[in-house]
């Protein structure tokens, strides 16, 4: 892991009661039950350039959503047993607070809005990529190697998929329907395989499946306290 007392990396925080999903290794694998459950990260951000990848992993039928939330939407969430909370779609007490994005299915969702179609659905085996542009507003997203919007391998910062307020502050954002999400924040595994690739961010931090975006950072608390 390259998590160290200096410098950590983020995790899936479990501050908020997360009611019948479970968590494991040390925080960076989220597993959902039978309805939508959401889980966010520990470290966010209001400022800077940030990159996170998750390998969607499932058993069974599954549904995964990967994206970004306010804190403000996170903290009033309030889940119980049977209930849906898919971010960017379908929390509870709605949108009010700020900004949530998913990919959900074959649907990009805004604020409860649809904003792109016709995806490709997320199944297991895909590795997530997510690029997220705080300063300007703009988040991106990638699969297996190939940046949506661009669809290409070679991230473009014209091409982005939807945009947010600024001056707010993020969390990256996880929900799952009986599936579960192994998180890479730049600790470089997925679950307990190590990623195939070494790529590190510009300030040599992480280890990602893929090449980090030129300015993009591992959300790490060395970085976090320079760029966030």
């Amino acid at each position: 892991t390259q998590d160290t007392p200096t410098n950590n990396f983020a995790r899936l925080s479990q501050v908020i009661y997360t009611p019948d999903a479970s968590f494991s290794n040390a925080g960076l694998k989220f597993t959902g039950p039978g309805a939508h459950k959401s889980s966010w990260a520990s470290l966010g951000f209001s400022s800077g350039k940030w990159y996170w990848e998750a390998k969607a992993t499932s058993s069974g039928t599954h549904k995964f959503t990967i994206g970004l939330d306010n804190v403000k939407n996170s903290s009033n969430h309030a889940m119980s047993s049977g209930q849906n909370l898919i971010i960017g779609y379908t929390p509870s007490g709605g949108y009010a607070a700020g900004d949530g994005i998913g990919w959900y299915d074959t649907t990009l969702r805004k604020n409860g809005s649809t904003v792109a179609s016709s995806l490709d659905r997320i199944v297991s085996g895909n590795i997530m990529q997510v690029a997220c542009d705080a300063d300007n507003g703009k988040i991106y997203f990638g699969k297996n190697g190939t940046w949506r919007v661009a669809n290409s391998t070679t991230f473009n910062s014209a091409n982005h998929d939807t945009t947010f307020t600024t001056g707010e502050t993020y969390y990256p954002g996880f929900s799952a329907e009986s599936c579960s999400w192994e998180c890479n924040f730049g600790d470089g595994y997925f679950g307990t395989t190590a990623v195939a690739s070494a790529n590190a961010d510009g300030n040599g931090f992480g280890l990602f499946e893929y090449a980090v975006p030129s300015g993009y950072y591992a959300l790490c608390t060395k970085n976090i306290n320079t760029y966030g």
